[in-house]
């Protein structure tokens, strides 16, 4: 196969899968709940003809294949498809018509991106020997779609799979690649406060549980400035802090959660230890009003 060859198909349907990507993008859909992204991408699939195309694979997982000239391995090649509760407040003429959801993630971009490269490997079939599989999964942005979808049998078989991911910062055209990890592991903790709660002008008798919520939150940064070596990449981030219905009662309980990003499995396995004995110490040594922490740990 030549590379003028896979330019050259490229040009002539770059129209038509930018087309695709804004409709993605127009239409987004929460994790789990990706029924009508699954069905067009489906849809666009039985267009080219491939020799197999599967949908409710662990949930809305979709996966196709393309069968080349002769016989060799199968390689995969894999896209996500869900969108995230975020409001998008640009001016686009394809901005998300769902109030709430958008790709802010790019997975509209990352589904695109392999629904044309299905185009144009199924163009240039006679070129090349082995197989494709094209594994379209839900559910990415809650860790669990993979699992799903593996489960059933989205990778029996095949002797090597590639995942692409959009990288803003990286000029158009360019492709990064590294020995070792590429992105990081992402895991969730939760921590739950229950403290005593009081009117705001009387402090004195409460145990204020956004008081200690905020000595943690604060607490958690040092895991990564003074716990782990400058050289090791390790996130901690406090995305949620629940507490209070009003601004005059201190609340009897606070939540939050977070994420833990690592590239190490040494290290991200050290977190939740990490995480529970940080929790554990920003409890106030108060008697006899001492809150109770109850922490979850990465997942």
């Amino acid at each position: 196969m030549e590379l003028d060859d896979i330019r050259e198909t490229v040009r002539e349907i770059a129209p038509e899968y930018t087309r695709v990507r804004h409709h993605l993008h127009q239409n987004p859909e929460l994790s789990g709940q990706e029924q009508a992204t699954a069905a067009f991408v489906a849809q666009e699939l039985h267009k080219l003809g491939l020799d197999e195309v599967r949908t409710g694979v662990g949930g809305h997982g979709v996966i196709a294949q393309l069968n080349g000239a002769g016989n060799g391995p199968l390689f995969a090649l894999r896209a996500d498809m869900d969108a995230l509760p975020i409001q998008e407040e640009s001016d686009l003429p394809y901005k998300s018509c769902k109030p709430g959801i958008m790709h802010a993630c790019g997975h509209d971009g990352h589904t695109a991106t392999l629904l044309g490269t299905a185009a144009a490997l199924a163009r240039l079939r006679d070129r090349f020997s082995g197989s494709i599989r094209f594994v379209f999964q839900p559910s990415e942005e809650t860790v669990h779609g993979a699992e799903g979808m593996c489960e059933e049998g989205a990778m029996e078989g095949v002797d090597a799979i590639v995942a692409l991911h959009g990288w803003p910062g990286m000029a158009v055209g360019k492709i990064g690649v590294r020995p070792g990890p590429m992105m990081a592991s992402s895991d969730t903790f939760e921590v739950t406060i229950r403290g005593k709660g009081a009117h705001a002008a009387m402090p004195h008798i409460s145990v204020d549980p956004i008081v200690v919520g905020a000595q943690i939150v604060m607490a958690l940064q040092t895991v990564a400035s003074r716990e782990i070596s400058p050289v090791e990449p390790v996130v901690v981030t406090i995305g949620q802090f629940n507490a209070g219905t009003a601004h005059n009662i201190i609340p009897f309980k606070a939540e939050i959660r977070g994420t833990v990003r690592c590239l190490s499995p040494a290290i991200r396995e050290s977190m939740s230890e990490r995480i529970e004995r940080i929790v554990g110490g920003s409890v106030p040594a108060r008697v006899p009003n001492t809150p109770s922490t109850t922490a979850k740990a990465p997942r």
